[in-house]
């Protein structure tokens, strides 16, 4: 047995903070001892080809280095090979049985009795947040009689273990990528640029250094909490307002819009929520509850968030309203910095928006999700020129710097910076924060069983790591990586359907496109490689096994996977049209819309009046109809095209649609360009009917200037355009106004000023 640990071994320690996923199975007593393979720092292990977790109730556990001793959990691994285990809290004791031999391990220290005798350790025994870290050749060798083998980090445990180079760098690869950290010079080297690539090498010593200077952050939570601003709650009004605190009742309708979202179980945040009642609103320093029946509106409630608080987007559950943003910080001591919020108000009987849970986190939010009681949040940071980068965070004033146990670093280069992602209960403010940091980030996608980051490492390689993380219950914690080779558009490049992941990427210059399938440990099982080359993906949607990609350069082709055999995908049918679509949504089982721009050719006329094509310009929105039944042969069965030229914020943000899917219709915003002859040039919303597979144009609603009609004091909020509907009424929200429209007639029922709240 040959033990290989270099300093870099030592700085590759794991972590995680809350996890549920499935554990070390233990082998039992008719079964064959399973070897398995674990790697120094890492949550996760290899079991018969699968990746488990080491222990399903606490994900921070994983084997570490302790006076260059190699520690294992205890009852993770004596339970894996039969043994039976205890915990003697009163003698701060472990005891173990196995195979008529009783082992007992005192917590803290440095030794164990086997069968009643003393026998000496090298290093005491620990405990560590409630489980118990044995030296791993008392617990394997001398107890349970196995074989130990080492090299580069990857331990296997067996009763005839063969560990060769080779083998450690698949394992490695399989659960290796991510490491805990230990001690903050771990974190200081991972961190530097400089020495990003040396970390994959993984077997070459970096210099630590000795000791690590004074401090200078920065950051004290007293200042902090001097920065927290009064937020201003307003009296409730009188009448109807005072009995508004139940969330929705008998007398709300109940078809209303929704958030347009990604995966089903999954919400998403936006500036405008409903709930078939009453209409949410937050924006910059505003947070408005606005009662809306037939049109009818008024101010049940609003809040102001502080002069140094955004909001950025919230959710609403009954009466609770969650609201994520952003408050810069200008003390001396915060040095102009910027923390990410998550603040929970309830909306009381009396009319009041009570602040109840407040988290709040160093860095800007990337994105949030929300599942069941628990917002998720995903933040990046960056802690240059720090002596201690790790992003600070805290409750009701007082922050601290991320444990380290709750920091992953790379095996293998990634993009500097750092992502945090962290689930918060919205209603049950004693359940702590559990929370995951990994040094890089990039695109995100969320599943209801996991939460996926990719980070994508640009320049020869074009190569994304792709992690993913465990979110049951509320609990965060990293249960495996994997890789796929080039970039990923946005989060519907991602996609889980029954286990397996499905990715679309584009690499390269000039660029080439390629679909793969990752199994559940994250290992490409499926692919197609180098379709539609010198385009790139503009668009993707996954619709259960199948899948579709927009590619585009001169022409918009569509292309259809057949993603039923995840191991062997193919492209069944492929389709050419003018222009591309940015944005791919199923409007039925076999009909898909695509909304983007069309295109023209530009062309140049010569002297002698010859005319060439020398290139294209981007044309009017374009909204397209797909039947993609036949999955050999999609068709554009409809388009529309709105002007000549202008924008929308759904090209980039698909929260920006709002679908009414039993009368098939779309509103957005948009802005439409004037054409040459000054004609054409609009600003709002536009209504746009799918129904019975035709596309045409039902109406639009025109932004009007909040100020032409205003006769109120203080400043109008500004928000972005959004259309929502309850009922028969449609909802238009713009830069200070709400306004009600008959949905059949389009014909204005009244509206709403929008003010801001003074704090």
């Amino acid at each position: 047995m040959k033990k290989v640990f270099t300093a870099l071994a030592a700085l590759m320690l794991a972590g995680a903070c809350l996890l549920s996923v499935p554990a070390l199975p233990a082998s039992g007593a008719a079964a064959e001892p399973a070897d398995i393979c674990l790697h120094i720092g890492s949550p996760i292990a290899l079991s018969k080809g699968v990746i488990v977790s080491l222990d399903s109730e606490n994900p921070r556990l994983a084997p570490i280095l302790h006076k260059d001793r190699t520690m294992v959990p205890l009852r993770a691994i004596a339970e894996h090979f039969g043994a039976k285990v205890q915990y003697d809290a009163a003698d701060r004791s472990a005891v173990i049985e196995a195979g008529g031999r009783r082992a007992v391990f005192p917590i803290g220290e440095a030794y164990f009795a086997l069968d009643g005798k003393r026998q000496a350790l090298d290093v005491e025994t620990l405990l560590d947040d409630g489980r118990v870290l044995a030296p791993i050749r008392a617990v394997c060798e001398q107890l349970l009689g196995l074989e130990i083998a080492f090299e580069n980090g990857v331990v296997q445990i067996g009763e005839a273990v063969s560990l060769t180079a080779e083998r450690a760098g698949e394992v490695k690869q399989k659960i290796g990528r991510f490491v805990r950290a230990q001690r903050l010079e771990d974190l200081l080297e991972a961190y530097k640029p400089e020495n990003a690539y040396r970390l994959l090498e993984g077997g070459i010593a970096i210099d630590m250094p000795a000791a690590m200077p004074e401090d200078d952050s920065g950051i004290r939570g007293a200042d902090l909490a001097a920065e927290n601003s009064a937020e201003a709650p307003v009296p409730a009004p009188t009448g109807e307002a005072q009995s508004i605190g139940k969330g929705a009742d008998d007398s709300a309708s109940a078809d209303y819009a929704t958030t347009n979202i990604q995966t089903a179980g999954v919400d998403e945040g936006d500036i405008i929520k409903t709930d078939g009642k009453r209409i949410y609103l937050c924006s910059g320093r505003q947070l408005k509850v606005i009662s809306a029946e037939g049109g009818q509106m008024a101010v049940l409630a609003e809040r102001h968030l502080g002069d140094d608080a955004y909001a950025e987007e919230m959710y609403v559950d009954g009466n609770l309203i969650v609201v994520t943003g952003s408050r810069s910080l200008s003390s001396s001591s915060w040095g102009g910095r910027s923390l990410t919020f998550v603040r929970v108000y309830e909306l009381t009987e009396a009319g009041q928006l009570e602040l109840g849970r407040v988290y709040e986190i160093e860095g800007r939010a990337v994105t949030t999700r929300r599942m069941g009681d628990y917002v998720y949040l995903l933040t990046s940071h960056y802690g240059y020129g720090r002596t201690d980068p790790r992003p600070y965070y805290g409750e009701g004033g007082g922050m601290q710097p991320m444990p380290l146990d709750c920091i992953l670093l790379p095996t293998q280069p990634l993009a500097q910076g750092m992502s945090t992602l962290s689930a918060i209960n919205i209603r049950d403010r004693s359940q702590p924060v559990s929370s995951e940091t990994v040094v890089g980030g990039g695109q995100t996608y969320m599943s209801t069983n996991a939460f996926y980051l990719a980070n994508t490492t640009y320049g020869s390689s074009y190569e994304t790591s792709i992690s993913r993380f465990s979110v049951k219950d509320g609990r965060v914690g990293y249960i495996g990586s994997g890789n796929v080779y080039g970039n990923i558009n946005d989060q519907f490049s991602l996609d889980e359907y029954k286990g397996y992941l499905r990715v679309a990427t584009s690499a390269g210059w000039p660029s080439v496109n390629h679909l793969f399938v990752l199994d559940e440990n994250m290992e490409v099982c499926g692919k197609v490689l180098g379709y539609a080359p010198d385009e790139r993906i503009y668009s993707a949607r996954f619709m259960g096994d199948r899948g579709y990609v927009v590619t585009f350069r001169e022409t918009d082709p569509l292309f259809v996977f057949d993603l039923s055999d995840p191991r062997d995908p193919k492209i069944t049918g492929e389709l050419k049209v003018p222009g591309f679509s940015n944005y791919l949504h199923p409007v039925s089982e076999h009909v898909l819309l695509g909304v983007g721009y069309d295109v023209g050719d530009l062309i140049y006329r010569a002297p002698d009046g010859s005319e060439t094509v020398v290139g294209q310009r981007q044309g009017g929105i374009k909204l397209s109809l797909f039947d993609v039944s036949d999955m050999g042969k999609p068709r554009e069965i409809s388009t529309l095209v709105l002007g000549s030229g202008g924008h929308s914020e759904l090209m980039y943000n698909h929260k920006a649609a709002m679908f009414k899917a039993d009368e098939g219709l779309l509103a957005f915003p948009t802005s439409l360009y004037a054409n040459s002859g000054g004609e054409g040039a609009f600003d709002g919303i536009a209504l746009i009917s799918y129904a019975g597979d035709k596309l045409s144009e039902r109406g639009r609603l025109a932004y009007v200037n909040p100020y032409d009609s205003y006769k109120g004091s203080g400043n109008c909020m500004y928000v972005g355009m959004r259309a929502i509907y309850i009922g028969d009424t449609l909802y238009f929200l713009q830069d200070g106004l709400l306004r009600a429209f008959d949905l059949g007639t389009l014909a204005e029922r009244g509206s709403l000023s929008l003010v801001e709240l003074s704090a």
